[in-house]
């Protein structure tokens, strides 16, 4: 697959647990609906991610619930479930390391990606 396009959704909410979606999400994901209807059938790639804090089983929930409510959201918006493809990495692929809130907060995550 060749990925053509993303959307990183970090503005999950400040709570450490959550996976509902802010209206900044939702205004992303709104423009990333609207990209995939008007550019043929890319298929998506939903990824869920969580920080590093914490036992790994909640972890790894959490980043599912987060992918879980993007992928519900788009199918809202009317791209086909089909298309959607869920994958969830929780704390594997943090983009940053340092044990700092500021840091933590970037890692917790969902990127959405368009392929081909």
């Amino acid at each position: 697959m060749r990925r053509i396009q993303a959307t990183e959704v970090t503005d999950l909410g400040r709570d450490t647990s959550r996976a509902e979606l802010s209206p900044a999400a939702r205004r992303d994901l709104d423009r990333a609906a609207t990209w995939l209807a008007t550019n043929g059938q890319p298929r998506v790639l939903v990824e869920g991610h969580a920080d590093q804090r914490g036992d790994a089983r909640p972890n790894q929930a959490l980043a599912e619930r987060r992918a879980s409510s993007i992928r519900d959201y788009l199918v809202t918006r009317g791209v086909d479930d089909d298309r959607i493809i869920t994958v969830t990495y929780a704390v594997q692929r943090p983009v940053c390391q340092e044990p700092l809130e500021t840091c933590w907060a970037q890692n917790r995550r969902a990127v959405v990606r368009m392929t081909r």
